[in-house]
């Protein structure tokens, strides 16, 4: 995998996580995911936005792929711990 597109998974992942941290330690898992989601969502498409229309780069839908996959693993312990509250409260 090139250095770039580790970057873009390992940033999309980080910024996923953080994002919904403060959802998920108020009890609210699904927020968590979903504030996660669209603030790592969001901060890929702005990158590749501003790459498209700086002098000599262009947008690239691997690095998006890339960012893609950091995104669904930065969220994945949300929607771990979500499926494992919802199973113990049964």
């Amino acid at each position: 995998m090139q250095h770039d597109k580790k970057q873009h998974f390992l940033t999309c992942m980080i910024a996923a996580f953080v994002a919904g941290f403060p959802f998920f330690a108020m009890g609210s898992p699904l927020t968590a995911i979903v504030s996660g989601s669209c603030f790592s969502a969001g901060l890929a498409l702005g990158k590749e936005y501003g790459d498209s229309k700086a002098a000599g780069n262009k947008w690239d839908w691997f690095d998006i792929l890339a960012d893609a996959g950091g995104l669904i693993i930065g969220v994945f312990p949300y929607i771990l711990l979500s499926i494992i509250l919802l199973a113990g409260g049964k």
